[in-house]
């Protein structure tokens, strides 16, 4: 039952991976288009996603007849072996119908390039054919698609009478189908009602009907009305024009190098999740810091991938608005909850007495949506002031796109005087959170020197906080200060360095430095992992 709901979960990252990215990309996008090749492969996906989940769907129903209809007989019959290839067929038989379909529907010659969707539809792509083209072979097929998946229905009605059935005088079996048979039947009929509700629209739909709710069915051609008083649609990158010859290499380390990032992040963000004694206030601020990294990175390394796989590196202007608000909120946000880790061990070392009052689940709860808030409300606001610029130049002379940056590219007649004071009220507020930090330290020193088991709370929990937050400061305000004031002679490598170094170091040295300072932490690291071990013999 757990094997084969891990496979619908599986196919349902498989049909969402098939829409959203491309759904994302066209509402950052002026123009919604995509290749011929590209729609016909998100055209298979769709539909061997939908037609798999009704295919484990229906193996689920026959599981639960035999589990419930026939329990002596269970194992018997859904063994390894058996439960392997029904898995199997669940998926082969949508991907071979499914397959044909298109290779049917690539032969044909089209005569328009206009889809009324948000994604591209085989039977749609069809109904674009010219009419000197004969799709009786695609109907064919549609229709044997249809009878087979009917069939799959019949199997499921047929699992269900009989479930019913024993059910009824029974109030063990009553209690199984309500625990396991009611969520099925719930995601059969949630899916199914969709399904079909689609299909009948595409088919036999009216044009009429208002353009929001033809979205809301299908999900369904969303166009973008936002009219950006800036004439310029797309950004230059051209941080990258000079390491052609080393790309491939670049390429592989850095995605290396995120795959660690994210597998170091998610690792404790789970360790803290699943284990209720670290549900503490200095492990949830931990947990928030690698939430944070992983938030930060992923603004910048899948974008820089993309940019070392392509022969142009260019930015649509809204995807650099949003490229630039991620940047700054993350780094902003990073500081900030730094900032009430230092408080908290302030707390907990000057304050023990105290701690429990003044660090309760909602004051931690405030304080963490502060940390959060305060960074993408100072941006929001920068970020909607930008956007009202005309701007007289594309060209960005970076990875990745910075709102200062973007200001500078703006044409004379436009007055960023409120741009330069609200980014000054933005250090000011960060330069509050320094100094908080300092006088929290200051405390911390005081108390620590005269007794020696506060010395070794020191070294265990602030001198893991403080090596974080020293590299942290340090790369952002390297960072900061070259933009500002650096030479534009510096070899194009080493200003890419300069530039990215926060979204390289801090990311992994938190959890690093934290997984393996902790005690705690580390303890609960190496407990799961000798437990994989022994599983794994």
């Amino acid at each position: 039952m757990y094997i084969l709901l891990g496979c619908l979960c599986i196919n349902g990252i498989y049909g969402t991976t098939g829409f959203y990215p491309k759904f994302l990309l066209d509402l950052l996008s002026s123009s919604h288009v995509i290749s011929y090749n590209g729609c016909l492969v998100q055209a298979f996906v769709m539909f061997s996603f939908a037609c798999s989940d009704l295919s484990i769907l229906s193996v689920m129903s026959y599981d639960r007849y035999l589990a419930i209809c026939r329990p002596l007989r269970y194992n018997r019959y859904m063994n390894k072996h058996r439960l392997s290839l029904l898995i199997f067929f669940s998926w082969l038989i949508p991907f071979s119908f499914l397959a044909v379909c298109i290779i049917l529907t690539s032969r044909l010659t089209l005569c328009s390039a206009k889809i009324q969707r948000l994604y591209c539809v085989n039977w749609v792509v069809v109904l674009l054919a010219c009419p000197s083209n004969n799709t009786t072979p695609n109907s064919i097929v549609v229709y044997l698609t249809i009878l087979v998946y009917v069939f799959h229905g019949l199997l499921i009605v047929w699992s269900y009478i009989y479930l019913v059935r024993t059910c009824r005088g029974s109030m063990e079996n009553r209690k199984k189908f309500m625990q396991t048979c009611v969520p099925h039947l719930t995601c059969m009929l949630i899916f199914l009602s969709t399904i079909v509700f689609d299909i009948m629209y595409m088919h036999f739909g009216s044009k009429n009907i208002a353009q929001s709710l033809k979205n809301f069915i299908a999900i369904v051609h969303m166009k973008m009305m936002m009219d950006n008083i800036s004439m310029i649609t797309v950004f230059s990158l051209s941080g990258l024009n000079e390491i052609a010859t080393y790309r491939v290499v670049l390429f592989s380390s850095t995605l290396l190098y995120y795959c660690l990032i994210l597998t170091i992040n998610c690792s404790l963000i789970l360790t803290i999740v699943l284990d209720k004694s670290l549900h503490e206030p200095m492990y949830i601020l931990l947990c928030s810091l690698c939430i944070n990294g992983i938030y930060g990175t992923t603004g910048f390394y899948p974008k820089f991938l993309l940019d070392l796989l392509s022969s142009s590196h260019v930015i649509s202007y809204n995807g650099c608005l949003v490229q630039a608000f991620v940047m700054f909120s993350f780094a902003c946000s990073d500081l900030s909850i730094l900032t009430v880790m230092a408080y908290d061990r302030y707390l907990a070392i000057c304050r023990p007495l105290h701690y429990h009052r003044f660090m309760n689940k909602l004051r931690l709860s405030l304080l963490v949506c502060f940390s959060w808030l305060t960074p993408f409300s100072i941006h929001a606001v920068l970020i909607t002031l930008t956007s009202r610029l005309t701007l007289c130049s594309d060209k960005i002379q970076r990875l990745y796109c910075v709102n200062w940056v973007i200001v500078l590219q703006a044409c004379p007649s436009n007055n960023t005087t409120v741009h330069s004071i609200l980014a000054y009220l933005t250090i000011l507020v960060y330069v509050f959170h320094g100094l908080l930090i300092v006088l929290s330290y200051m405390y911390l020193v005081r108390t620590c020197r005269g007794s020696m088991e506060n010395r070794k709370k020191f070294m265990q929990t602030c001198v893991p906080h403080l090596t974080c937050l020293l590299t942290f400061l340090s790369t952002i305000v390297f960072d900061v200060m070259y933009m500002r004031f650096g030479s534009k002679n510096i070899v194009t490598s080493l200003q890419n360095f300069i530039a990215i170094e926060f979204l390289i170091i801090p990311p992994i040295m938190n959890p690093l430095i934290y997984g393996f300072k902790l005690t705690k932490v580390r303890n609960k690291i190496l407990f799961y992992l000798n437990i994989n071990r022994k599983y794994s013999q």
